[in-house]
């Protein structure tokens, strides 16, 4: 699916999301130092906000409760931005952070984008989107630290980024090849590595998620 240059503005300007195909190894000048594909929010675009302060117990994430605690977008957009942007992340305090707005749009599990009014059931395969997916936060170094760099270049680079975490998501229905599971646990036998392997049997083990860093 190709989104165009002016689709891709608009993301940026309007819903300050980013979105890039990648760079490509072979036309790229520095191969060791490349954006790959994404779609990037910002935290103003998270639904729910849950500050447990120190010695409190957080929030039971399975709790039936969980949905209902803290600030929700929902309830007021405008406030619930300002305290996100006002939020100061310290050692010490439990932030928990709910993202859900997406699962209309996106199926797991299935591995597809469900049907959504005139639009039909896609399957993300047919898209060429092939599992893992990854789920990734970062912060962006300031332009300063960048070193040279053309003007425009806004690329999230991995120069560029302070990685907080990384994780590898499928689901056992739709698991990834073992050459795409090689990649994500390099240092994992291939013999455990087979018996990882849900690609081909005829009815899933288990449904359900796994992830690796």
């Amino acid at each position: 699916m190709y989104l165009g240059g002016v689709v891709q503005t608009a993301l940026r300007r309007v819903a300050k999301i980013y979105q890039s195909y990648g760079d490509d190894p072979a036309t790229s000048p520095n191969s060791a130092d490349l954006e790959t594909k994404r779609v990037v929010f910002p935290l103003t675009e998270m639904d729910q906000l849950i500050v447990t302060p120190v010695g409190e117990q957080p929030p039971d994430l399975c709790g039936v409760d969980f949905p209902s605690l803290g600030m929700q977008k929902t309830d007021n957009r405008k406030a619930f931005r300002k305290a996100i942007e006002a939020l100061e992340i310290v050692p010490g305090p439990m932030f928990t952070l709910n993202f859900w707005c997406i699962s209309p749009f996106l199926d797991v599990l299935l591995w597809k984008a469900p049907a959504r009014g005139p639009l039909p059931e896609l399957s993300l395969f047919d898209l060429k989107v092939m599992p893992p997916g990854f789920l990734s936060m970062y912060i962006q170094r300031p332009p300063e630290e960048w070193g040279p760099h053309k003007r425009g270049d806004v690329r999230h680079l991995p120069s560029r980024c302070m990685w907080l975490f990384r994780v590898a998501f499928f689901s056992t229905l739709h698991a990834p090849t073992q050459e795409a599971l090689h990649r994500i646990l390099p240092n994992t036998a291939r013999n455990d590595l087979d018996r990882m392997d849900w690609q081909h049997t005829s009815k899933p083990r288990g449904q359900g998620w796994c992830c690796g860093i």
